[in-house]
């Protein structure tokens, strides 16, 4: 294990992966110009060998500009360099993401601040990530007239293979180990791991989901209310690396419970987790941190942590959450996963009755004024309701069977109207919750006699 590896395990939960390895980068370019003028070299961004002096900051703050998409948050930056000749200066911006995403409108904010009266001759803005996500330019400078900052995507692998061509020093050593262990090494090949991951998914799918399912379902509904539908589970694997699903609330929060399954190493296990979690922006989020904090601090919850609470910036929550190694010693491992969301659903009932005053209320996945424009964006490619195309039997194309026909063209017709009641009871100001369960029983019967797969995935839409 490298040394920065064991800094990291001793301040696990103080420091984030990203935060640490941001801070290794930008030591390493201020102790090392020759490598930051080599890399920059090899980027071809500019001529490296004309500068006399390198500035290199993290974490750099620089207040909103005009026309931010975040509007009034202001801009944090990874790392800057601020590179000097004999006659000006050039800047570059750095976003680094390792195991996350850029926010929405987190890169095209960076590029209005970088077009903004700032005194450089040339402007860079390099988004730099571990994992797959790409972005394109002319998305990130829409909206900017007459700009003069460039943009380049990398990948972190990219400045691994870098470092391993460089002079070979003990910090530069001890980097490409701290890389190795966190996948920040891999090239773009399918590893022996990777296929087996790939073969064994659907299976893992199935157990997954079977925990989530019917007991817990129910209980879940009881508490927050009904979830977004099942693809947005899948999607979520993609943009966040969790299994979840997610409950969204009035005021730019939600609930959420599943696996994360993304891990900083292999030897690491995915974690089964229930959350709540409140935006940055909020309009109640100091009222929700504020009980979020008192939650933390009583011995009967003492099994929830808070996560982001002193910061301004983040999306704070609380959550309760085991390893998936807790699980592996039991005789059923479905049966015990489901006990623990039971449990913790039932505690996060009683925090839900010892807090009432929180905007609790689950909200429609379409009533997108609610629901952050990022989360939307990272969540809901298109519209959460997609247009129903009927299969081929409820069409007349497939009419070999009338009768069974008809009467799936009920059991159908039956569905859409209880969705339909569902909908008007969410959105009336006298919202019953036992009426939403009774509504939600109901559609769970129409669905179990509905039966087949194929029809539940072409109608879409359908909630757990």
């Amino acid at each position: 294990m490298s040394l920065f590896s064991r800094l990291l395990n001793l301040n696990t939960g103080n420091i984030p992966l990203e935060d640490f390895f941001t801070e290794l980068v930008a030591y390493l370019f201020s102790t090392n110009k020759g490598i930051l003028y080599a890399w920059l070299k090899e980027l071809n961004l500019f001529d490296a060998n004309a500068y006399l002096d390198a500035h290199i900051s993290t974490q750099r703050e620089f207040e909103p500009v005009d026309g931010q998409i975040r509007s009034g948050i202001s801009n944090i930056i990874d790392i800057v360099i601020e590179l000097a000749d004999e006659n000006s200066c050039d800047i570059i911006f750095i976003e680094s993401k390792v195991g996350s995403k850029a926010m929405f409108g987190q890169l095209e904010d960076y590029a209005k601040v970088l077009n903004s009266p700032l005194n450089y001759r040339h402007k860079y803005l390099l988004y730099i990530t571990r994992d797959y996500d790409p972005k394109v330019e002319k998305d990130i400078f829409e909206g900017i007239t007459d700009c003069d900052v460039q943009f380049k995507q990398l990948r972190w692998h990219q400045f691994y293979l870098f470092l391993r061509s460089q002079p070979d020093t003990m910090l530069v050593q001890e980097i490409i180990l701290f890389m190795s262990k966190y996948n920040m090494a891999h090239n773009n090949q399918f590893s022996s791991i990777d296929i087996i991951a790939l073969a064994n998914f659907p299976t893992a799918l199935k157990l997954m989901q079977e925990t989530m399912l019917h007991k817990v379902l129910t209980k879940f509904e009881k508490v927050l209310g009904r979830p977004r539908n099942r693809a947005s589970a899948l999607t979520q694997v993609d943009y966040n690396g969790q299994y979840i699903m997610v409950v969204d609330m009035p005021n730019n929060w939600w609930g959420m419970l599943g696996f994360v399954l993304k891990t900083d190493s292999l030897t690491d296990y995915p974690r089964v987790r229930l959350g709540i979690q409140v935006h940055p922006s909020s309009p109640r989020r100091e009222e929700i941190i504020a009980a979020m904090k008192k939650v933390c601090k009583q011995e009967k919850w003492k099994s929830w942590e808070g996560h982001g609470l002193n910061d301004s910036r983040a999306w704070s929550s609380i959550i309760r959450e085991k390893s998936l190694q807790d699980f592996l010693s039991q005789p059923d491992h479905i049966i015990a996963i489901e006990e623990f969301f039971l449990e913790a659903l039932g505690e996060l009932k009683d925090i839900r009755n010892q807090y009432p005053d929180l905007p609790w209320k689950a909200i429609m996945a379409n009533d997108t004024d609610e629901i952050p424009e990022d989360e939307i964006a990272r969540t809901f490619p298109e519209d959460e309701e997609p247009i129903i195309t009927p299969p081929p039997e409820l069409t007349g194309m497939a009419t070999a069977n009338d009768t069974e026909s008809d009467s799936r063209k009920a059991l159908f017709a039956e569905e859409l109207d209880l969705k339909h009641q569902l909908k008007v009871l969410l959105s009336s100001d006298n919202y019953d919750e036992d009426a939403e369960v009774e509504i939600g029983d109901k559609l769970d019967i129409v669905r179990t006699k509905i039966g087949s797969r194929t029809v539940e995935e072409a109608y879409g839409a359908m909630a757990y």
